[in-house]
């Protein structure tokens, strides 16, 4: 994908990049053994899983537990990360998750991480999400009670395509 398909993630709407995001986590990552001088990909994208996963389940509330109980899984069958720009271990960084659209089966995320201080994005990524019922092979329909969630945390509904 070409780096303009992602810019809309990193758009400012009040002088900071993160001010769209509903969901902003801080994070000041270690370095890693064998990589003291920058975060590897690896690393950077560790961050945006960590996010991810506290987005879904702290943010938006929507539990493993909930959806294991109902028969379901919420499954990531596609993501891609534009590394913008390195970054030491020890800088103090944000990284911001929200949902962007949906189709019938499919939720789309806007992942970013940036440095805070200049705010420059470290890593740009889209991720796309489908439920899967755990007894049977392939995804779902998008149930109501899934998107309920991320619309309602998200203040608007999720449009895209059909």
């Amino acid at each position: 994908m070409a780096r303009s398909t992602l810019k809309h993630v990193v758009d400012e709407a009040d002088g900071t990049p993160w001010s769209g995001f509903h969901f902003v986590h801080d994070v000041v990552p270690s370095p890693r053994e064998g990589h003291r001088n920058h975060l590897d990909n690896l690393a950077v994208a560790e961050l945006l899983f960590d996010a991810r996963n506290t987005y879904i389940t702290e943010a938006v509330g929507l539990t493993w537990e909930q959806l294991s109980d109902s028969g379901r899984s919420l499954i990531m069958c596609r993501l891609e990360i534009d590394f913008e720009r390195e970054v030491v271990a020890g800088v103090p960084l944000k990284a911001g998750v929200r949902a962007i659209k949906r189709s019938r089966r499919t939720v789309t995320f806007a992942e970013v991480v940036w440095t805070v201080d200049p705010a420059l994005p470290i890593a740009v990524a889209t991720s796309v999400h489908v439920v899967v019922r755990v007894d049977t092979p392939g995804a779902i329909e998008l149930p109501d009670d899934v998107v309920e969630k991320f619309e309602s945390y998200e203040g608007q509904p999720l449009v895209g395509m059909p």
